[in-house]
């Protein structure tokens, strides 16, 4: 995936400081893009579903054709422990996107505030 990511997405994906692609877990993985409205995330994930869907992946020896699930969360967090909540609602949109029949991005909750439990 990150040799990938480096000659594909990296084409058309114009990263600002602070974005990060990384693993998280066994199959999954994570794109954080802190200054990016909540159309520019649904956009970068849909392009990035069409370019996975594209690509030719060889694995030893042989071609594979994959698809990509995608759930997308856009927050605005209020306090500094919200990652749990916003991970859960990028999680939430992600089973929906599986549910519908994979290989389609779905957006979460609209614009997610995480407030702090006195606010």
């Amino acid at each position: 995936m990150g040799i990938w990511w480096e000659t594909t997405v990296s084409r058309w994906w114009p990263s600002v400081s602070g974005d990060i692609a990384a693993r998280y877990g066994g199959e999954e993985f994570v794109v954080v893009l802190p200054e990016t409205p909540e159309e520019g995330a649904a956009r970068v994930a849909e392009r990035i579903r069409q370019e996975v869907e594209k690509t030719a992946f060889r694995v030893s020896g042989e071609v594979l054709h994959v698809t990509v699930s995608i759930g997308v969360c856009t927050a605005l967090p209020t306090r500094p422990d919200a990652t749990k909540e916003i991970f859960h609602c990028a999680d939430e949109a992600l089973y929906e996107a599986k549910g519908r029949g994979r290989n389609q991005v779905v957006q979460g909750q609209q614009n997610v505030a995480i407030r702090s439990e006195t606010s």
